[in-house]
């Protein structure tokens, strides 16, 4: 029940993060798409009023050019929308707010409504505008006999609007809809690392508690058995205080490797880069396992070109190849020989380690890299696993990469590629 409740927590906790990337695509694509349509409609009003308000001028200049005296000056406009032109009021009012003249072109409105937007528009002195108690335009225009009054209604124009607003709205409600699928595809591909990264946290976190577990019941085993014969001497129970210390000591290392992961992971400290001898370096770190090879009657042979320098962390490089030499020699064949190499291809440094042995098998090779993984051919070989997982995170700290390949006839070899600078 324990684990099916960890499980369901764990579907719930990724159900819900997975909504979360959802809402937040959603709002934020919603809001960008609410902010076009509502600019699209907004500038379509303000088009629908512009040309209302031409049509207007227009009707008052034709009004004006048909006066005695005053020529027609149609061709200043351009052709207007008909049902701007079409439906008009023109008043002629004097210095005192009296309607001296009143023409009705395709409208009817009464004499109260006319009179409350007479003065609503001498009250407000400016040439054009909307009186929204009557919804209508005005475009007024000074005249010797008097302030001319133009007057359309906006019914045209609220009605485009909102034939608009329509529109759009169906847009938007069909652009949510394809904004909700494809945020969950793409909530589901971003869910999916996480989900593969939690996963192999608790697997590391449940493999790194049963190798520190093995290690703590010997201890205790062997405190229990020294605390039960208290009367006995150091040298007759040395056997168990050594097998306590070796446990502590393989804990100690397990510890460390771990701290090592982490910290590379973490990125907590920057490589500390400097011109590197890397042809040296990996000499160096050869001859150091010179006596390793020889206690498994084994040879490490070179082939290094001289001269190889990166610009890299040093401290870094050592820690990578000491891993793979060490890796080569636990895992090669008695007798049999670990051949280096060391070329340099562009600006790229590529070093290879190659052990003779029993081939790793194709589908292990995977997962060779993953921590505390061992093939069933090495587990009884005293590694926590850990070894090339540290050497992968090293080689990307690095800037590089590192690959394997294994095969009956050339052996298994670990390939890095570091880049020169």
């Amino acid at each position: 029940m324990k684990k099916t409740d960890k499980r369901q927590n764990d579907s719930l906790m990724l159900k819900k993060l997975r909504r979360k990337i959802i809402l937040i695509n959603v709002c934020l694509c919603g809001a960008i798409l609410f902010g076009i349509i509502a600019g699209v409609c907004g500038n379509s009003y303000r088009m629908a009023r512009t040309e209302l308000e031409m049509g207007l001028r227009a009707v008052l200049e034709r009004d004006r050019g048909n006066q005695p005296g005053n020529p027609p000056k149609m061709d200043r406009f351009p052709q207007m929308h008909g049902w701007m032109l079409d439906a008009y009021t023109i008043v002629t009012v004097n210095r005192d707010g009296e309607i001296l003249s009143r023409t009705d072109r395709n409208v009817e409105r009464t004499d109260e409504a006319v009179a409350s937007a007479v003065a609503t528009v001498l009250a407000s002195e400016e040439p054009q505008g909307i009186v929204y108690r009557e919804s209508l335009m005005y475009v007024s225009r000074m005249t010797p006999a008097g302030v001319r009054i133009a007057f359309a209604g906006m019914e045209g124009v609220y009605t485009a609007l909102w034939e608009n607003i329509a529109v759009y709205a169906a847009l938007f409600a069909a652009g949510i809809a394809v904004i909700v699928g494809i945020s969950f595809a793409l909530a589901t591909l971003a869910v999916r690392p996480v989900e593969s990264a939690w996963r192999r946290q608790k697997q590391f976190i449940a493999d790194a508690s049963h190798e520190l577990k093995t290690p703590l019941t010997v201890i205790l085993a062997n405190t229990g058995i020294l605390l039960s014969h208290p009367q006995e001497t150091v040298a007759s129970q040395a056997q168990w205080i050594t097998s306590t210390d070796e446990e502590a000591k393989g804990m100690r290392r397990l510890v460390e490797q771990m701290l090592e992961l982490a910290r590379t992971d973490a990125s907590e400290t920057a490589p500390v880069c400097a011109d590197v001898d890397l042809s040296a370096l990996i000499e160096g770190c050869a001859l150091c396992f010179e006596p390793s090879a020889y206690e498994k009657e084994m040879t490490i042979e070179c082939a290094i070109e001289p001269g190889i320098h990166l610009f890299s962390d040093s401290e870094r490089l050592t820690q990578l190849t000491r891993i793979l030499l060490d890796n080569a020699l636990k895992y090669g064949e008695r007798g049999t020989a670990v051949r280096v190499t060391l070329r340099e291809e562009g600006k790229k440094a590529i070093l290879q380690v190659t052990n003779a042995g029993t081939p790793i098998p194709e589908a292990d090779l995977p997962h060779l890299f993953d921590r505390f993984y061992r093939t069933d051919k090495v587990r009884g070989e005293g590694g926590y696993g850990l070894g090339l997982a540290i050497a992968k995170s090293t080689a990307e700290f690095l800037g590089g990469s590192v690959s394997a390949e294994s095969s009956a006839e050339s052996g298994t070899t670990f390939t890095v590629v570091l880049p020169r600078q």
